[in-house]
């Protein structure tokens, strides 16, 4: 038998978990305001990795962190949502404030 190919009794390897990835990007997102760009990722990587535990395919020893990392991914990103949309309405309402005559709000 060559030393190379893989040997009949041995399982495939698992590949390493990530959940240390995804929870500081996940926590990150919270604690910086940049959720809207850190907090898809960390809810992407987490459901891959997630999927990829269940399935047999990756070390489950990480799932609760990669789990916990994927839950603040999606609240850091509806965060990061809610700030956005909430600039732009203080945007359009300030600049409503600056000509209020032009609107006829007055």
């Amino acid at each position: 038998m060559d030393m190379h190919e893989p040997s009949q009794d041995c399982p495939p390897a698992l590949m390493p978990h990530r959940s240390g990835t995804v929870f500081t990007l996940g926590l990150l997102g919270i604690l910086t305001g940049l959720g809207i760009i850190l907090g898809p990722i960390a809810w992407i990587m987490g459901q891959n990795d997630l999927r990829a535990m269940r399935d047999g395919r990756m070390d489950n020893s990480g799932y609760d962190q990669t789990q916990t990392g994927r839950t603040m991914g999606i609240i850091s990103t509806v965060l990061g949502i809610l700030i956005f949309i909430g600039t732009i309405v203080v945007v359009i309402i300030s600049s409503l404030g600056s000509a209020p005559f032009i609107y006829g709000l007055f």
